[in-house]
């Protein structure tokens, strides 16, 4: 954008209400969510494909996200179909 980093950073903030960071990792989740309900990927595989460095860090921010674990949301999701 040729914008500065921090200033993108701070702009973005300002106008979204949330950082960069949170943005990228709320759009990674919500992309892991559908994984999660679309195919039988294990949960290792999602977390790496959706850009979370492992499976426990990735499970750490998706329960903190939708208040369940990956394997239990897959497991209720699969069970409601």
């Amino acid at each position: 954008f040729g914008y500065d980093e921090s200033y993108f950073c701070r702009k973005f903030k300002k106008i979204t209400g949330i950082t960069v960071t949170n943005y990228i990792r709320t759009q990674r989740l919500e992309h892991a969510r559908l994984l999660l309900e679309k195919t039988e990927e294990s949960i290792r595989h999602i977390a790496i494909s959706c850009g979370f460095i492992d499976a426990a860090y990735f499970t750490n921010c998706f329960k903190n996200m939708y208040g369940v674990s990956p394997t239990e949301y897959r497991f209720k999701y699969t069970k409601q179909k």
